[in-house]
């Protein structure tokens, strides 16, 4: 990204059973699950299953949900890196793109 940089650090959990809306980075997305599994669905290009202690840059660009792989909860640390005007942290929704 260009302009001021911003990084900001969210801690995540998703509770077994939910999952997060379809969605997109316009940034990169540093991910550490920090416990449980998580799967992430990327539609025609398969799932992806991150076990604890694992870590990875998201897809930007391509819309994706993730849910728990296990019957726990998963916990993850994401950290975005993007710019401080427009604000590019917030994940874009793909309903909104159809």
């Amino acid at each position: 990204p260009s302009g001021s940089p911003l990084i900001n650090a969210f801690n995540i959990e998703i509770a077994p059973g939910k999952k997060t809306d379809t969605h997109q980075h316009l940034v990169p997305l540093y991910v550490y699950v920090v416990s449980g599994e998580l799967e992430v669905d990327y539609g025609s290009k398969g799932k992806k299953v991150i076990p604890a202690g694992s870590s990875y840059i998201e897809a930007m660009n391509w819309c994706h949900y993730g849910k728990p792989a296990g019957q726990g909860p998963v916990k993850i640390i994401g950290i975005y890196l993007g710019q401080e005007k427009p604000d590019q942290i917030k994940p874009v929704s793909c309903d909104k793109l159809q």
